[in-house]
């Protein structure tokens, strides 16, 4: 009897021995799951692992998952078991998610977006459906580590003695944690510092460019720390500091003038007593902010300041729209305006976080946002520049429609606080046919809009967010394409069907637009009437060989993917007129304040007016930073290489500089772009600008 008992002690210190060594292994397999998950990250979006950059991700990632091992190891066997897997298939689906929205949207989601939730679920759940379909491989692929957990995970395999079951790991975790933090804390000391553009500035503040911090911290470390300012809101920049790092008097703001004109035509500058306004308010990071803007140079007014004065604008927004609609067989009108009004033969649409809402935004009021909301903040912000606001000051009638629901991207509130107090969507007035379809067609809405304003007394405004040319591009997910399908010339017959039914959705802009032209002319209002277009963002939902099919071979050489048309035009024009200028959508509204006529500072606008001779710029913020292309040349920001365009006229020796200054100027004009938008810098020159 007493041997057996004997034995029996024996085998259960047998069984206490085994087990110690899976008791020690189980705080190391979060942060090991982490780490994995984020390099599969890595290789899928940035296509590399070698930037030392990684090493923070790898010492977030082991620090994430050993504060939650150290929480799990608190709990009983069992529980652990589950909250483990639990933990691994929460965070797989999160990562899943954010990769899948990457490779749809090419841009990086931002959890402040995440307000519009409910309607991106409600009227693009087809879309988000359909990438997670075309990424369904790799999908599964991120669920590999958690079934392994699952398979090798024996029955009392965290067993042990009761002083070690909970006490061992949770000394591993909160050891491990101690170690990642201090290797972060020395990674940040002995990199680049804590200043500005250092990698601790992208992680303190990521809002100034989220790709930044997505390529230095990761997926998950990224949307915690996005996640905990939204909640506690985000830290207060020093912008005095700022301006001290950059010598603002030596920085090519981008404004200021490249050459001079043969007649002087003045300035596009209004008077502001920036001295006053700095006496009035003491808060520093407004008195940087009057600073920067009393240092850029106004652009010049030149030759076209004034041409359309008085005229009427009717602006459109296109949705998705991209060069391969203008044919002169297929859109006649749509060619026509693009070869006899203003030509911009270097015109880009950058991809800004927030798809439409941005690209819509930068449109209207000659400003950008990289971190999505834009149209939201409109609401608690003096937008003084948006085209609403400015014809309205003017005198003119203004309308905005959009052929949709105005309750999508906040434009319910968007609308009215940027000028347009008039305006009708498919849920406030606007009466179309056939509801229940999707996308509602543009040449309805003109239809249904026009008599609102053509008959007005007084010049007009009539701006239009179109819808029709919205994926999905197949004669199912869209009625556009299976109305026109048909309609599409034989040259077209060897494309892809998803490019084929592009083409035939985005039909229903030039049925809309000769609509329009045919009422105006009827009126004797097409002469006195200047339309201006532009997309809010390139075709992203396309797939690589309809992209090629639309738009050629070249399509992803450099950023032609982002080349597009602004398409400006006028009965009364006589003549095309051409411009190389490097623009974007941004420089939309100066260029028409000018055209129009319209008194403006615009060291207040963050676009430049195209027209003048101020330096011409097309940036783009993509996975690695911001590139950019000049007349200088093209810079790459992933590998920080500058390659001169064949006509540069720089020296070797001044590549640098040159180079310095663009990034200095870029990095100013974001961060204070921002405070236009959210922190209602506008509203400290009010008296001077609204006058």
């Amino acid at each position: 009897m007493t041997e057996k008992k004997n034995n029996n002690k024996c085998n259960v210190s047998i069984a206490e021995h085994k087990s110690s060594l899976p008791g020690i292994i189980y705080p190391f397999i979060l942060p090991v799951y982490f780490v994995i998950m984020e390099t599969a990250a890595r290789l899928l979006i940035f296509k590399e692992i070698s930037d030392v950059k990684f090493i923070l991700t790898v010492l977030f990632s082991l620090a994430t998952g050993f504060v939650l091992s150290g929480l799990c190891s608190l709990l009983k066997n069992g529980a652990r078991k589950g909250v483990t897997i639990g933990l691994m298939a929460v965070f797989t689906v999160i990562y899943a998610f954010l990769i899948s929205y990457h490779r749809y949207f090419g841009t990086f989601f931002s959890w402040k977006t995440s307000e519009q939730a409910g309607n991106v679920i409600q009227y693009f759940g087809q879309n988000i459906a359909s990438a997670f379909i075309k990424s369904w491989y790799f999908s599964l692929l991120l669920f590999i580590p958690m079934v392994l957990f699952i398979v090798f995970y024996r029955k009392g395999f965290y067993k042990g003695h009761v002083k070690h079951a909970r006490i061992i790991p949770s000394i591993i975790s909160w050891s491990g944690l101690a170690v990642c933090i201090g290797g972060i804390f020395i990674f940040w000391t002995v990199g680049d510092g804590y200043g500005f553009k250092s990698d601790y500035y992208y992680y303190k503040y990521i809002q100034n460019d989220i790709s930044q911090t997505y390529r230095r911290y990761g997926m998950i470390t990224t949307s915690r720390v996005e996640i905990e300012q939204m909640i506690f809101g985000e830290p207060a920049e020093n912008f005095d500091d700022m301006l001290g790092q950059y010598d603002i008097n030596k920085t090519d703001d981008m404004s200021a003038n490249i050459s001079e004109s043969d007649i002087d035509y003045g300035y596009n500058e209004l008077y502001i007593d920036f001295d006053k306004i700095l006496s009035e308010n003491s808060n520093k990071n407004v008195q940087s902010m009057v600073k920067y803007y009393e240092s850029l140079s106004p652009t010049n007014k030149n030759k076209y300041t004034g041409m359309f004065e008085g005229k009427n604008l009717i602006f459109l927004t296109l949705e998705s729209f991209n060069s391969a609609v203008v044919d002169p067989d297929f859109t006649p009108i749509l060619y026509k305006m693009s070869t006899e009004g203003f030509v911009f033969n270097n015109y880009y649409v950058p991809m800004w976080t927030g798809s439409t809402e941005a690209g819509e935004y930068a449109n209207l009021c000659g400003n950008f946002s990289y971190y999505g909301r834009a149209l939201s903040l409109c609401e608690k912000s003096h937008q003084t520049y948006s085209l609403g606001n400015v014809f309205t000051r003017e005198g003119y009638d203004v309308h905005a429609y959009h052929n949709s629901t105005s309750k999508f991207y906040s434009r319910n509130v968007a609308y009215p606080a940027l000028g347009y107090s008039q305006y009708k969507t498919t849920d406030t007035g606007m009466k179309l046919p056939n509801g229940l379809r999707w996308p509602k067609s543009d040449r309805e809405m003109a239809e249904a809009t026009i008599d609102d304003y053509i008959d007005s007394a007084e010049p007009f405004h009539a701006y239009y967010m179109t819808i029709s040319g919205h994926s999905n591009y197949s004669l199912i997910g869209n009625t556009m394409s299976n109305w026109h399908y048909d309609e599409l010339p034989e040259k077209y017959s060897d494309y892809t069907q998803q490019a084929k039914c592009y083409l035939a959705a985005n039909y229903e802009v030039e049925l809309m637009l000769e609509y329009l032209i045919e009422r105006l002319d009827e009126a004797g209002k097409l002469e006195d009437t200047v339309f201006a277009m532009a997309a809010d963002h390139y075709p992203y939902v396309l797939e690589e060989k309809s992209q090629i099919d639309l738009l050629g071979e070249d399509v992803y050489d450099g950023y032609n993917i982002y080349r597009n048309k602004f398409i400006l035009w006028s009965a009364s024009m006589e003549e095309p007129v051409v411009s190389d200028k490097y623009c974007t959508s941004i420089d939309i509204v100066p260029t028409l304040l000018n055209l129009f006529g319209i008194d403006y500072d615009s060291r207040l606008v963050t676009g430049t007016d195209i027209m003048s001779n101020s330096q011409g710029i097309a940036f783009f913020r993509g996975d690695f930073g911001v590139s950019w292309i000049t007349e200088q040349g093209t810079y790459e920001a992933k590998g920080g290489e500058f390659i001169r365009s064949k006509d540069s006229t720089l020296k070797d020796n001044e590549i640098d500089a040159y180079v310095e200054n663009i990034n200095n100027a870029l990095h100013l004009k974001t961060t204070f772009a921002r405070g236009l938008l959210e922190k209602n810098y506008y509203s400290y020159f009010i008296d001077y600008l609204e006058r």
